[in-house]
């Protein structure tokens, strides 16, 4: 009778065990769904990240670009203005220099008459 009710606890102690291990399964594999989840958001997130990252670095150089167009059409422009300003000035020396010299042939020619 005591050997009868020791195999009645132990059976209820065993199935006690067999329910909380059970349940420790279901609440571990819960743990790794969540966990799963949460590192296919994360490495969504990181794909994202990552995208903007490369359209930024596009980006920056698609500036980059324009920035070094825009110079040298600055450059260009600048010695295009030098040049001009350059024959705008000889031009004005020589036209100085024509007047001057037809200045000085009418007074010869007024003190020559």
């Amino acid at each position: 009778q005591l050997l009868a009710a020791e195999n009645s606890r132990l059976k209820a102690d065993l199935e006690e065990l067999r329910a909380g291990d059970s349940t420790l399964r279901e609440h571990q594999a819960a743990k790794v769904q969540g966990l799963r989840a949460e590192l296919k958001r994360l490495h969504e997130s990181f794909r994202t990240l990552q995208l903007e990252r490369e359209t930024e670095q596009a980006d920056m150089e698609q500036l980059k670009q324009k920035l070094s167009a825009a110079q040298v059409a600055l450059e260009e422009e600048a010695r295009r203005r030098e040049e001009t300003s350059s024959k705008a000035e000889k031009s004005r020396i020589e036209s100085d220099a024509l007047l001057r010299q037809a200045h000085s042939e009418l007074e010869s020619a007024k003190v020559k008459t």
